[in-house]
């Protein structure tokens, strides 16, 4: 008998929908689905896991705490509508910078925002057992606030994979993979703030493992020409899963002044201003 020649038992009656613990699902039954669950429309879906990735001192921060201000608060950015939702923000680099980013968006007039929560303890997300926490605490947070959506931020990917490579295609399958476990299990959208490599500003840095597995990548690209010294960014979409390209979102950073020292003199905060 050829081994290389397998034989399988015609289905019965009772033939399960799964195979191996996973549901199978009927291309013939299928029905697309004309609710697209969304934070950002267009741009950020829920359940979904993204990359915003810039070089260093582009802004990254600033515009992820931009981002993260107009979901807590439910402010639409621009012609893009948003969703509020409840905003849970990893800063491992520097959470006071976060906060004082956020401050000019969350402290404006009008309806009251809604949660913006700030953590500069870092999250491995190579390690399950990190990963099981922060979904039991995002999963009681809503619970315990009535969010209806959240956001989760992970600022920056070198400082969340603990001794992990970002160059290892392991360790970034890993790390990714658990950032869409977190999404799945929460009905999150997860995005990673992470840095691009020198001599190629229009990826993520390190394994392509990054890229692959996730399901939207946003490249953060200092403008050129003319801007009469304005600092201005783009936020390019270099892969989108689901959902064609959005086009390019544009923002301003500006020194905002939130007060005064006790000399008088004033305190400036960046702000990341959509255009």
């Amino acid at each position: 008998m050829d081994n290389n020649i397998h034989t399988f038992t015609a289905p019965s009656a009772e033939f399960p929908d799964y195979f191996d613990g996973a549901n199978i699902r009927s291309a013939v039954d299928f029905k697309i689905a004309t609710a697209r669950p969304y934070l950002v429309k267009g741009m950020l879906l829920e359940g979904q896991v993204s990359l915003l990735c810039g070089p260093p001192n582009t802004g990254k921060t600033a515009v992820a705490a931009s981002i993260a201000a107009h979901v807590a608060r439910g402010m639409d950015m621009g012609r893009r509508r948003v969703r509020k939702g409840g905003v849970f923000y990893i800063a491992a680099e520097d959470a006071t910078g976060v906060l004082e980013r956020a401050y000019p968006f969350m402290n404006g007039s009008g309806e009251r925002p809604g949660a913006f929560m700030v953590s500069g303890k870092p999250i491995d997300l190579r390690d399950g057992s990190d990963v099981a926490s922060l979904i039991r605490w995002i999963e009681s947070w809503k619970k315990a606030e009535g969010h209806e959506r959240v956001m989760v931020f992970v600022d920056t990917l070198n400082l969340s994979v603990g001794d992990g490579d970002e160059n290892s295609a392991r360790d970034m399958s890993r790390a990714i993979g658990n950032a869409q476990l977190i999404a799945q299990r929460t009905r999150a959208h997860v995005m990673i703030v992470a840095h691009v490599p020198v001599a190629d500003k229009g990826r993520p840095r390190g394994s392509t493992a990054l890229e692959g597995n996730c399901d939207t990548v946003l490249i953060l690209r200092k403008h050129e020409g003319d801007s009469m010294d304005r600092n201005i960014v783009h936020v390019m979409p270099s892969k989108q899963r689901s959902m064609p390209k959005v086009q390019t979102v544009s923002f301003e950073l500006v020194a905002e002044t939130v007060g005064a020292d006790e000399d008088g003199e004033a305190i400036t905060v960046a702000k990341a201003l959509l255009l």
